[in-house]
């Protein structure tokens, strides 16, 4: 419910100004799906470091790396099944 409240204004302030930057429309989007889970990951071992503050930070990243990369494969046309299969792969870790 939060998701498709808050979706469009996510979108359009903090997703879409980075999509008109010319070189990120050459990045590999499953390149940024990755770096996403590498974030999520990463935020587990600090937590684990008992560094809070540390932790939300990197699962903010996470999230927000999530939103690019499908934003990316869509305006680059670069969509695939195994961009859509990683995106859900490295999501369940």
């Amino acid at each position: 419910m939060l998701d498709s409240n808050f979706r469009d204004p996510y979108q359009k302030v903090l997703i879409n100004p980075i999509l008109k930057l010319k070189f990120i429309q050459k990045i590999d989007p499953n390149l940024v799906t990755i770096l996403s889970a590498f974030f999520g990951v990463f935020s587990f071992f600090l937590i684990i470091l008992n560094q809070k503050y540390l932790a939300v930070f990197t699962l903010l990243i996470s999230g927000y790396l999530d939103t690019l990369d499908g934003s990316i494969a869509r305006i680059s046309k670069k969509k695939s099944s195994i961009g859509a299969v990683l995106d859900i792969f490295l999501i369940e870790l």
